[in-house]
C-alpha cells in the first residue's frame, strides 16, 4: 500500500478528548504548548530536537520509513502519536517502552507487513489499519492492553481465532480494513469477534462485493460497512455475508457508507433486514445504477425504528418516480430521513402512517408536498430545510391534517407571505417553528401558529414587528437576528417571552417601555456593539433587574440520554448523584402526561440548574437527544450560565456525527468533557468532578412550592 493512494474511507478516528488528571485539565489541541505538529513537512526521518515535554506529536503525511528507540524514548510524557500516511514497513513496538503514558498511537495508511510485539499497557487507541499485513497483526502481548478501547486492523486473510488474544478486552470499537482481502471463489473463511460494541468493515472501493467470510459477532451493537459495490448478480453475496453478522442479539444499528447498487438489490437488502432485530439503518453516499422498476416488498412486522438515507446520486434517468416514492412512503417505521437527494416529491401514505419523524432536508420539494394529506396522523416532527418551498400560506395548509405535529423546520427555503386577507391555517399543536433563512417580511407575524413556544425568524427581511399581530401568549424564545429591525415594540403580544435574540439588526436604543412590559425576559442577545446603550436603558426601567435575575428551580439537573444507555444512567449516575441530595429530572418520571414531548423537554430544562448529557454512539442516533441538546445549548432559560455538563460514556466515532448536527460537533470541539473511566480506581475522581459542578447554593422549589436550600 503506497502513501500516494487515497482511499475513500479514512481512519476510524474517535473524537479527541480532554483528560482529567489530578484535577488539572490538559487539552490536546493544535494550540497547546505541549503539541508539536510536523505533519505534511516532507520528512524522511523523525526530526531532531523535539521538545522533551511534548504530549501530542503529529508526524502524519510524511515519508518516514523507519522509527528508532532514540527518536522518541526521551518523550516521557508523550500521550498522542500520529504516524499515519507514511512509509513504515516494519515496526518494533518495544521502541515505545519508555513512553509509559502513550494512549493514542495511529500507524494507519503505511506499508507495514510485520510487527515485533510489546505490551504498551497505557494504550487506549491503536490503529494499524490500511497497511499490508497478510494476516491480522494480533499478538499475545496485545492481551495485556487492558485500557485499550479502539483497535484498527488490516488483513488479506482471516482465521476464526485471530482475535482470541484480545477477546477478554472491553473494546468500544474495531476497524477491520479488508481492501486487500481475497479468497478463491468457492472458499470461505471465518472470524469470531467476541467483545466490541462497534465494528467497522472497510472493503475495496473499486471492486464488486465478493467477500465470502463468516464473521460472527456477539456483543456488537453498531455495524458499519464501507465501500459496497453491488449488482443484481452479486447481491446474494452481501446478503449471505450479512446473515452471519445479524445473528447477534445486540446488533441494533447498521450503517452502509459509499454504496453503489441497483434498485433491485437495494430493495432485497431492505427486505432481508426488515424482520431482523435491527432498529436503525443508515445509508450514506449511495449511487443507484442500471434501472428502477417495481419490486415486490412485504411490510412485515419490524423492529426497525429509523431509516436514514443521506446523499443519493441517481444514474437512472428514465424511471417511474411512483415506484421509488411508494416504497419509502409506505414504510411502517417511526423515523425516516432522506436528505441531500434529487427527490422532487414524496407521496402521501395510503393508510394512516406510523411516521413520527420525517426529515427531507436538501431535496427539491415544492409547495405541493403533503397537500391534502390526512394520513400523517402521528407525525410529531417534520423537517423540510433547503427545499424549494415558496408560499408560507401553503405550508400552513400542509400541516392542518397533521394533528400530532409539534416541531416544523422549513428554514433555508424561499418562503414569502403576501399578507393578503387570507387566514392562515396551522396544525393545532405546533410549538417549535423554524422559519429562518427565508425572504419573509413583517407580515409573517400575521401568519403564525398561536401556540408557539420557540420561533426562529433569523436571516429574513423583517423591518419591524407590528403591534397588531397574532397574540403568541406562550412564546418563550424569539430569534429575529440578522434582519433589518430598527426598534422593538413591547411584549403585549408575547407575554411569556423569556429569551430574545436580536443581534445583527439596527436597534441601538430600545425604549424603557420595552423593558417595563417584557418583565419575563431573562436573556437578551443583542450583540456587543449596542451593549452599552442597552445596559443604560435597562437600568432606567423600573423593577426590571429583579425579574431578570430571579430564578426558582425544582431540580439540580435534567439528564438527557439514549434509551440504550439507560442501564448506566440508572445504575451508576442516578445513585451517585441522588445520594448527595442532587435532585434529578428524568423524562420517565418527571414528564407530565398529556403535554407534548417538546413542551416537557423545555419545562425540564427551565426548572433545572444544569443539563447533563450522556454522550455515546447511541446518543448520536437519537433524534430527540439532539433536540434536548439544541434547547440547552441555546441557553433557553438561563442567562450567562454555563449550564451544560457533558459526560462521554463511550467514545464516539467522528464520522458518525452527521454534518447537520453542527451544534454537537462544536460542543465536542470546544467544551471540557468528563470521560467515564473504565477503571474503577478512577471513579472517585470522576464523581468528585461531577459533584463540583453543583457546588453552589440554590433556592429550589418543590412541586408544592415549598422552599428548600
Amino acid at each position: 500500500m503506497t502513501k500516494d493512494k487515497e482511499p475513500i474511507v479514512r481512519s476510524f478516528h474517535f473524537v479527541c478528548m480532554i483528560t482529567l488528571i489530578f484535577g488539572t485539565i490538559i487539552q490536546f489541541s493544535a494550540e497547546s504548548e505541549f503539541a508539536v505538529n510536523e505533519s505534511n513537512k516532507g520528512l524522511a526521518h523523525v526530526p531532531k530536537g523535539l521538545p522533551p515535554k511534548t504530549i501530542v506529536l503529529d508526524m502524519s503525511q510524511n515519508y518516514i520509513s523507519e522509527l528508532h528507540l532514540s527518536d522518541i524514548s526521551f518523550l516521557s510524557g508523550l500521550r498522542v502519536l500520529r504516524l499515519s500516511h507514511n512509509r513504515l514497513q516494519y515496526l518494533d513496538i518495544s521502541i515505545f517502552k519508555f513512553n509509559q503514558d502513550l494512549e493514542y498511537l495511529d500507524l494507519s495508511h503505511n506499508q507495514l507487513q510485520k510487527l515485533s510485539c510489546h505490551a504498551v499497557t497505557s494504550l487506549k487507541h491503536l490503529d494499524l489499519s490500511f497497511n499490508d499485513f497478510d494476516a491480522l497483526p494480533i499478538c499475545e502481548e496485545f492481551g495485556n492492553l487492558t485500557q485499550l478501547t479502539f483497535l484498527g486492523l488490516s488483513a488479506k486473510h482471516l482465521q476464526q481465532l485471530d482475535l482470541l488474544p484480545v477477546a477478554h478486552l472491553h473494546l468500544t470499537g474495531i476497524l477491520l480494513e479488508l481492501e486487500g482481502y481475497y479468497v478463491k471463489e468457492h472458499e470461505t473463511e471465518s472470524l469470531q469477534i467476541l467483545n466490541t460494541k462497534t465494528l467497522h468493515l472497510v472493503f475495496h472501493p473499486n471492486n464488486f462485493f465478493s467477500v465470502q467470510a463468516n464473521i460472527s459477532v456477539s456483543n456488537v451493537g453498531c455495524l458499519q460497512l464501507s465501500n459496497i459495490r453491488l449488482k443484481d448478480e452479486n447481491c446474494h453475496v452481501l446478503i449471505t455475508f450479512l446473515s452471519e453478522l445479524t445473528r447477534g442479539p445486540n446488533l441494533l444499528n447498521i450503517t452502509f457508507n459509499h454504496v453503489e447498487t441497483t434498485w433491485k438489490c437495494l430493495v432485497r437488502v431492505f427486505q432481508f433486514l426488515w424482520p431482523k432485530p435491527v432498529e436503525y439503518l443508515n445509508i450514506y453516499n449511495a449511487t443507484i445504477v442500471e434501472k428502477i422498476d417495481k419490486e415486490d416488498f412485504t411490510y412485515s412486522e419490524t423492529s426497525l425504528k429509523g431509516l436514514k438515507i443521506e446523499h443519493i446520486t441517481n444514474k437512472v434517468f428514465l424511471f417511474s418516480q411512483t415506484v421509488l416514492y411508494t416504497l419509502l412512503s409506505e414504510m411502517n417505521i417511526m423515523m425516516l430521513t432522506i436528505s441531500d437527494t434529487p427527490f422532487i416529491h414524496m407521496l402521501c401514505p395510503q393508510a394512516p402512517s406510523t411516521f413520527k419523524f420525517l426529515n427531507f432536508t436538501q431535496n427539491v420539494f415544492t409547495d405541493s408536498i403533503f397537500q391534502e394529506c390526512s394520513t400523517l396522523v402521528r407525525l410529531e416532527t417534520l423537517i423540510l430545510q433547503k427545499n424549494e418551498l415558496k408560499d408560507l400560506f401553503k405550508v400552513g395548509l400542509m400541516t392542518k391534517d397533521m394533528p400530532s405535529l409539534e416541531m416544523l423546520d422549513v428554514s433555508w427555503n424561499s418562503l414569502e407571505y403576501d399578507g393578503r386577507n387570507r387566514n392562515c391555517t396551522w396544525a393545532e399543536h405546533i410549538e417549535v417553528l423554524n422559519l429562518s433563512s427565508n425572504i419573509l417580511t413583517d407580515s409573517v407575524f400575521r401568519c403564525l401558529p398561536p401556540r408557539l413556544r420557540v420561533l426562529d425568524l433569523h436571516s429574513n427581511r423583517i423591518t419591524s414587528i407590528p403591534e397588531n399581530v397574532i397574540r403568541l401568549e406562550v412564546l418563550q424564545e424569539l430569534n429575529v437576528a440578522s434582519n433589518s429591525l430598527a426598534h422593538l415594540p413591547g411584549c403585549d403580544s408575547f407575554s411569556s417571552l423569556s429569551v430574545l435574540i436580536i443581534d445583527y439588526n439596527s436597534i441601538s436604543n430600545p425604549s424603557a417601555h420595552f423593558f417595563q412590559s417584557c418583565q419575563k425576559i431573562r436573556s437578551i442577545n443583542a450583540g456587543i456593539r449596542m451593549g452599552g446603550q442597552w445596559t443604560q436603558t435597562r437600568h432606567r426601567a423600573r423593577n426590571t433587574s429583579l425579574h431578570e435575575l430571579q430564578r426558582t428551580l425544582q431540580f439540580h439537573a435534567f439528564i438527557s440520554y439514549s434509551e440504550h444507555d439507560s442501564a448506566w444512567v440508572k445504575n451508576e449516575l442516578l445513585p451517585n448523584l441522588e445520594k448527595e441530595d442532587i435532585r434529578i429530572c428524568l423524562h420517565e418520571r418527571n414528564f407530565v402526561p398529556g403535554k407534548s414531548i417538546v413542551e416537557n423537554i423545555i419545562n425540564c430544562i427551565e426548572k433545572s440548574y444544569k443539563s447533563i448529557f450522556v454522550l455515546s454512539p447511541n446518543f448520536v442516533q437519537s433524534e430527540w437527544c439532539h433536540y434536548e441538546l439544541y434547547f440547552a445549548h441555546h441557553n433557553l432559560f438561563h442567562e450567562g450560565s454555563n449550564n451544560l455538563i457533558l459526560i462521554l460514556l463511550d467514545p464516539i466515532p467522528q464520522n458518525s456525527i452527521p454534518s447537520k448536527y453542527h451544534k454537537l460537533k462544536a460542543l465536542m470541539a470546544q467544551r471540557t468533557y468528563l470521560e467515564w473511566p473504565k477503571e474503577k480506581s478512577k471513579h472517585g475522581l470522576f464523581w468528585a468532578n461531577i459533584r463540583a459542578a453543583f457546588n453552589v447554593k440554590l433556592t429550589l422549589t418543590t412541586e408544592n412550592n415549598d422552599v428548600k436550600t
